[in-house]
């Protein structure tokens, strides 16, 4: 089997307005013809299939531009990765290739970590996948949790266990969110909320927590559908988590838990579907000899 290794690639990706992710090379429109891009997958599928045995990757970075949160979008930069893929086979990228990631999370006033292991099967989108984050800052995070009208954070961490697993396009992810050390941009009124919930609530119980919150929560719906939107989601179950350990009623928040999202497919599938096309650009990185 073949081995290749990989020194400082560098990705770069744009998560659209309507939840697609384009890669680049991929972000330069019309580079490619359209006859081009034929001809291009007719050798594709023409060519014999080769099984790479490992793919590794040494100091890495990684930029992720998120439209779907902020705009101009948010910019969330991966650093010092190293990661390993196992039993990839091209070009067809067929069967399931295993991998392993680390890597650092670059914050405003800190870094944190992140940890990822798992497989994907690019060709039926089924992927089982361990995500852990410790101490990542949650000033750059907030987006992905706060309300628009919300007062934003100015310190926090942010520490996540998820196992997300994708069978038959039906997401089921359960995970452990802990926010410690978190300090608010100063209210404007009494009625200021975090995440909908009363900012004076979070408050109060971080005083008597040793500042800390942990919550509960699941993730799950149909990635195919255009109703399921991830971020919406996460959101929600994190709120109705921390509504539950700081015995706050929210009332109508239980339904709306139960429906996953407003619109904008989620890029959930995509991305394990665009894996080999990542892994791909990737290499633009200098190889070892």
């Amino acid at each position: 089997m073949h081995s290749i290794t990989v020194v400082r690639p560098y990705l770069s990706a744009l998560r659209t307005n309507e939840g697609k992710l384009l890669v680049l090379p991929g972000l330069l429109t019309g580079a490619v013809s359209d006859g081009q891009a034929e001809t291009l997958s007719n050798l594709a599928a023409a060519a014999p299939m080769v099984t790479i045995g490992r793919i590794t990757l040494e100091d890495g970075v990684v930029e992720l531009f998120d439209a779907t949160v902020t705009q101009p979008p948010l910019k969330i930069r991966l650093e010092q990765i190293k990661a390993t893929v196992r039993g990839m086979a091209v070009p067809g990228l067929k069967g399931k290739s295993r991998f392993e990631l680390t890597g650092i999370v670059k914050g405003v006033q800190r870094d944190g970590q992140i940890k990822m292991e798992g497989w994907t099967e690019v060709g039926t989108r089924n992927s089982s996948v361990k995500t852990e984050l410790r101490s990542v800052d949650l000033v750059v995070l907030q987006p992905y949790l706060i309300k628009a009208d919300e007062r934003g954070i100015q310190k926090g961490t942010f520490d996540l266990d998820l196992q997300s697993d994708v069978s038959n396009n039906r997401l089921m992810a359960p995970g452990t969110a802990t926010i410690s050390d978190l300090e608010f941009v100063p209210a404007e009124g009494e009625f200021d909320t975090f995440m909908g919930l009363p900012r004076q609530a979070v408050l109060t119980f971080l005083l008597r927590n040793e500042n800390k919150i942990t919550v509960d929560f699941v993730l799950e719906g149909d990635i195919n559908d255009p109703q399921f939107s991830l971020n919406q989601t996460f959101a929600q179950r994190v709120a109705f988590g921390m509504a539950k350990v700081l015995g706050v009623d929210l009332g109508g928040m239980v339904k709306d838990v139960g429906t996953l999202g407003q619109k904008g497919g989620e890029a959930v599938g995509q991305a394990a579907k665009d894996t080999g096309g990542w892994l791909k650009r990737l290499f633009g990185g200098k190889k070892k000899p």
